[in-house]
């Protein structure tokens, strides 16, 4: 499972729907997220709780056991479509169709 911005925060924030992603990620074998999604996260959370939410996600990486990958690691485990770019939806990333 690939990551992205809003499931981490919709997680930390107990959003509506937090706890199906929670649970998806402690089902997954293998949880990534790039660095420029970390950033991101991390722009997005101190803006919203008006402090350094670094300690924050910090704290779900570590908990979800999440491997942090460069932003360009995950162009090859995609065979790309036609306009030339991996398609990224919300939690997973898609390869032809089916989520990583």
């Amino acid at each position: 499972m690939v990551l992205d911005s809003s499931a981490i925060i919709a997680v930390l924030l107990q959003q509506p729907g937090w706890q199906q992603i929670q649970s998806r990620i402690e089902l997954s074998k293998l949880v990534a997220v790039s660095d420029g999604k970390l950033l991101e996260t991390h722009m997005v959370l101190t803006n919203h709780i008006g402090k350094d939410a670094f300690p924050l996600v910090e704290a779900f990486i570590q908990r979800a056991e999440a491997k942090i990958n460069p932003c360009r690691s995950f162009y090859p485990l995609c065979k790309r479509p036609s306009q030339g770019r991996p398609q990224f939806r919300g939690l997973h990333l898609l390869c032809n169709g089916q989520a990583a």
